[in-house]
């Protein structure tokens, strides 16, 4: 198979593949020749290497003490480490305060993920929208792109009582569904997970998980503390999906502590 062209593998059996070399197959490619339009040394590209041998990562929300203080929401930064705890980028929200007022965890948003030069390299866009079941026509969704101006993929929540997410490629297909349990808030003494399952949405192949961080922590700011487990083989832009997933999670099930 050639980089750059529009082949994908064939796979003549495919109820006697395991869904995770569905995913390997699929995405079984150099990580920075992924997609025909981004060079490997394209801005972003090479900043994204940080990922390349990663199996999972941490994704930790730095303490606003104006939420603290003043009870009002402010704009939400992070640090993403690696296995090493080693901070390899950080994340900066950008909002509108009325609409950090007014709408609270569903505001719209763009987050800015950037290397330790401060480039950005990830740029993940979320939409005023709803969540609740009684307006399935206007559902969480977020875009990502890396670097900023090139689509890899979306994430979209799907209508349902339990929490369930999509992530798309740039395609528009599902290469991952994550699952969450039913009521987030009744385990909040404890880390709450969230599944990640290949395409058929049965073979389980990762772990998105919200780690319980205290009383303090927990009743009084949403510094959030995440772990994601990645699943085995995938390349660079499926790790920066399901690393977009993770955020609009945060922001879609646990900014609630001063609402």
């Amino acid at each position: 198979m050639k980089f750059g062209s529009s082949e994908m593998p064939v796979l003549n059996q495919p109820n006697s593949i395991n869904p995770q070399e569905l995913i390997n197959a699929r995405w079984n490619k150099n990580s920075l020749q992924a997609f025909p339009n981004v060079n490997g040394n394209a801005r972003g590209g090479n900043h994204l290497r940080a990922l390349a041998s990663t199996e999972r990562v941490i994704i930790k929300q730095k303490k606003e003490w104006l939420e603290i203080v003043l009870g009002c929401e402010t704009q939400n930064h992070y640090d993403v480490l690696n296995e090493q705890n080693e901070i390899i980028f950080s994340a900066h929200e950008n909002s509108d305060f009325c609409m950090r007022c007014w709408c609270g965890p569903l505001r719209p948003i763009t987050v800015d993920v950037r290397d330790e030069d401060g480039n950005t390299i990830i740029l993940l866009d979320r939409p005023l929208a709803c969540q609740e079941i009684c307006f399935p026509c206007c559902m969480q969704r977020m875009s990502v792109s890396s670097p900023p101006g090139n689509m890899i993929g979306s994430i979209s929540q799907k209508w349902g009582f339990k929490p369930q997410l999509h992530i798309r490629d740039e395609g528009n297909s599902v290469v991952f569904i994550i699952k969450g349990p039913l009521c987030q808030f009744s385990c909040r003494c404890g880390d709450v997970d969230f599944p990640i399952y290949a395409s058929d949405g049965q073979s389980e192949c990762g772990k998105i998980s919200k780690r319980w961080r205290g009383v303090f922590h927990e009743g009084f700011t949403d510094a959030d503390v995440f772990g994601v487990k990645f699943p085995p083989g995938i390349n660079t832009y499926m790790k920066t999906l399901l690393i977009g997933a993770t955020f609009l999670v945060d922001y879609m099930y646990f900014e609630h502590a001063n609402q």
